[in-house]
């Protein structure tokens, strides 16, 4: 990196420990596609996943129905607020599809930042209900969340990590468009 002055080029030396931080959290490519495509099925399937969730709460609300019990009304309430959620995974999945396709960045930034939110706390309910699980004698159960969580973090990391590497792209190519006109 050159800072221009009047009379001489002076260079400031990059740490190397920024430089490989920064190399190692960009991908190339999402599994066999680049990561253009990769963030595009990301979002495609983010689409579908939450079309389903919307699907599935709106049809055991309408099954609850009006029933008396107050603990069916508290599922209820607690499905409506899946419909919610549900219908916001379809709006920010949707953003990024379009961020992805079209190449405008600013679009993909409330996947990203979501998506960062559910990978530093997904590991927290994991433990607590694993724990909860193993308190209630089923153990199995409590193992196999660890395992299913474990892998799923995993995967969301991955994902997260493509749709960011393509984000960041986009940025740098509109960087040096910007700055090959000025």
């Amino acid at each position: 990196m050159r800072s221009r002055s009047n009379s001489s080029a002076v260079v400031v030396p990059r740490s190397p420990a920024f430089d490989s931080k920064m190399k190692h959290s960009r991908l190339s490519q999402c599994c066999c596609f680049s990561v253009r495509t990769g963030s595009t099925i990301i979002a495609l399937l983010g689409i579908i996943g939450n079309l389903i969730g919307l699907g599935y709460a709106a049809y055991y609300v309408d099954l609850i129905g009006g029933h008396p019990n107050q603990y069916l009304q508290l599922a209820k309430i607690i499905a409506i607020d899946v419909i919610m959620v549900a219908m916001l995974g379809v709006a920010i999945n949707a953003s990024l599809a379009y961020g992805a396709m079209a190449g405008r960045p600013r679009f993909m930034i409330p996947f990203i930042g979501l998506c960062l939110i559910g990978i530093i706390l997904s590991p927290f309910g994991i433990v607590i209900n694993s724990v909860n699980f193993f308190i209630v004698g089923a153990i199995v159960h409590g193992f196999a969340l660890l395992v299913g969580g474990a892998v799923g973090a995993m995967l969301q990391y991955y994902f997260w990590l493509c749709v960011y590497s393509h984000y960041r792209d986009l940025n740098d190519a509109r960087t040096r468009r910007s700055q090959s006109t000025a």
